[in-house]
C-alpha cells in the first residue's frame, strides 16, 4: 500500500484545464497532468499517480513541494540555469571578450578560439561546449568565409557578372 495524498490543490479543474491548453512545453504539460490527477481523485496514492505519469516518485514529490511552496505560476514556469563555469573563470571570460571585441586581433573561428585557450591558458576544452559557451554567454558569431576555388579564373568570373547586369537591364 502507497502513501495517501496530502496535497490540496488550490486551483479549481476549469483552472487546471485552461492552464493545460496553454502548457508551452512537454514538462509543464506533465506538472498539470499531475495536479489534475490529484484533483480528480482517479487514483488512491502518489505512487499510483507518479506510475500513470510514467516518472519516478522522487519527481512527483519534488514537484508537489515546488506547487505548495511557490504556487502555480512558478511551478510552471521553465527553469533557468545560468550558472558560472567551472572551466572558464572571470579572469578568462574578460579574455575571450576582449579578444572578440578587438578588430584586429579577434579569432578566425572558434577553432582559433580553442587553440588561443589552450596555448594562453592551458585550457583543453571541447569544440562543442566552447562554441556554447560563446555563443550564449558572449553572444559571439564567428563566422569564416569559405574558401575559393584556387584555380578559378577570374576573368571569366568577371564576364559572366557583365553578362547578367546587361541581361537584367533588358
Amino acid at each position: 500500500m502507497g502513501r495517501t495524498r496530502q496535497t490540496e490543490i488550490k486551483e479549481s479543474l476549469s483552472t487546471l484545464d485552461s492552464y493545460k491548453q496553454k502548457a508551452l512545453n512537454y514538462k509543464a504539460s506533465k506538472k498539470l497532468d499531475l495536479l489534475l490527477l490529484i484533483s480528480t481523485d482517479t487514483y488512491g496514492t502518489l505512487e499510483e499517480i507518479a506510475t500513470h505519469l510514467s516518472i519516478s516518485i522522487a519527481t512527483l514529490h519534488r514537484w508537489l513541494y515546488k506547487y505548495r511552496a511557490v504556487g502555480i505560476n512558478q511551478y510552471l514556469s521553465p527553469e533557468i540555469r545560468d550558472r558560472n563555469s567551472k572551466l572558464i573563470t572571470p579572469d578568462i571570460h574578460r579574455a575571450l571578450a576582449d579578444r572578440l571585441h578587438d578588430p584586429e586581433k579577434s579569432f578566425n573561428g572558434f577553432k582559433d578560439a580553442q587553440d588561443w585557450l589552450k596555448q594562453e591558458f592551458g585550457l583543453d576544452i571541447e569544440y562543442q561546449w566552447l562554441w556554447k559557451y560563446m555563443t550564449t554567454k558572449l553572444e559571439a558569431k564567428l563566422k569564416v568565409p569559405r574558401k575559393t576555388n584556387v584555380h578559378k579564373d577570374e576573368e571569366a568570373s568577371a564576364d559572366f557578372f557583365k553578362t547578367t547586369v546587361s541581361a537584367e537591364g533588358h
